[in-house]
Order: structure tokens, then C-alpha cells, then sequence
């Protein structure tokens, strides 16, 4: 039987990654999905220490690999348009590409 504490490894290390987990759980992305299934078996603690694994081996991978992460379930498209959108719209105002209001025409 497992007696529930982890001996190897570094304990500050394993305190960042708990931090970092515990921070995860409360976003919008797959670790956070994960953590949300986990609790219906676990404890808080015992969730966390699962996604702080989780995201050790994402580490190891995305470095192993040296390629970016990209979260399944983040539209990152539709974050960067939200995020470009005011400066595109400035930067049409500014070259007058973007249509004024007043100068709309009305059907009557």
C-alpha cells in the first residue's frame, strides 16, 4: 500500500508545480478539465499533485519535441482577433477604410 507522500525528487520543484497546478485548475483548458474529472475520485490535494505530474510530462515532451504548446481547447485564433481588433479598427479609421456611421446609407 502506498503511503501517500512523495519522496523523490526536489521539494522545491515540487512546490512550484503544485503552485503552477493549482493556478491550472482554475482556467479555461484542458488541465483544468482534467482536474474537474479527477475531483469526482480524489481528493483536492491528491487532483493536484496528478496535474502537477501532468504538466511535468507536457514539460518534458514540449522540450524532448522543442515544439509550442497548443491547448486543444483554446480557439487561439479568436483570442488574437479579440485582442488585434481595436488596433485593426484604429488603423482603418486612420487610412479611411473604416465606414463612418454618418456616412451610411439609409433605406427608408
Amino acid at each position: 500500500r502506498k503511503k501517500g507522500r512523495i519522496g523523490k525528487g526536489s521539494s522545491v520543484i515540487r512546490y512550484i508545480m503544485c503552485e503552477c497546478a493549482n493556478s491550472a485548475w482554475k482556467t479555461k483548458s484542458s488541465l483544468a478539465a482534467k482536474y474537474k474529472s479527477l475531483m469526482v475520485r480524489k481528493t483536492h490535494n491528491k487532483a493536484i499533485i496528478a496535474i502537477a505530474h501532468k504538466m511535468i510530462r507536457l514539460i518534458f515532451l514540449l522540450l524532448t519535441r522543442k515544439v509550442a504548446y497548443h491547448d486543444p481547447q483554446i480557439d487561439y485564433q479568436a483570442m488574437s482577433v479579440k485582442k488585434n481588433a481595436p488596433r485593426w479598427i484604429k488603423q482603418l479609421k486612420a487610412i479611411g477604410q473604416w465606414p463612418d456611421k454618418a456616412a451610411a446609407p439609409t433605406s427608408a
